[in-house]
């Protein structure tokens, strides 16, 4: 019941205090950041498009994040998350708040467009992962073709659901064995080279 002016001027302190994390918006209001439960866990997006924080340990639940909730987030992410007031079905909902570790260091993504600066537009070669990529594929023998697979090294966002990414090698035609492969092993973090000391002991038996 505030005049419309003080409402204004009362949204916008409302606004400030989210933006510096001293207030989170909780859908239809706002919760004070410290009085929130902390939670850590991995980013587990499900083939359905569900996102949620799966926690360790013996119990724990799994935490619900909404896409809005996830921020630069991504698929094999260690996070830590606010959790919100309230449920979402059965399970606690949170934001990502931090991130704490990387779980995919690199990424199979699938060219679509050349830019005219040079820079290719990728879309992610799994469903899991839900962001675009512009690509800078300048070190690699060839430009890059549509229909194929490029493995790509995330770097900063550049915007909602955009992020930089420079292409570390190219896997070929995306139905090809060895491209199935690589992408298999990247979204699971295999890593495709053994280290030189388990590489010896392989050969000394």
């Amino acid at each position: 019941h505030l005049p419309r002016k003080a409402k204004r001027d009362t949204q916008a302190a409302l606004h400030a205090l989210a933006a510096e994390g001293a207030l989170v918006r909780t859908g239809s209001g706002y919760a004070f950041a410290g009085k929130l439960k902390h939670v850590e866990g991995v980013v587990a997006v499900q083939r359905s498009g569900a996102i949620f924080l799966t926690r360790t340990g013996s119990g724990a639940q799994d935490v619900y994040l909404h896409p809005a909730n996830l921020g630069d987030a991504r698929h094999g992410d260690t996070v830590r998350a606010l959790l919100l007031p309230g449920k979402t079905g059965t399970h606690a909902e949170g934001r990502v708040i931090e991130i704490l570790h990387r779980g995919m260091t690199e990424i199979p993504v699938v060219p679509v467009r050349r830019q005219t600066d040079g820079t290719w537009v990728c879309t992610p070669a799994s469903p899991r992962i839900q962001t675009l990529f512009v690509v800078d594929a300048s070190g690699l023998p060839g430009p890059p073709k549509q229909g194929g697979l490029l493995l790509v090294r995330p770097g900063d966002p550049i915007g909602p659901g955009l992020c930089s990414a420079v292409a570390t090698a190219d896997a070929g035609d995306e139905e090809s064995p060895k491209a199935q492969e690589r992408l298999a092993k990247s979204m699971h973090a295999v890593p495709n080279a053994f280290p030189a000391e388990a590489l010896v002991r392989h050969m000394g038996q």
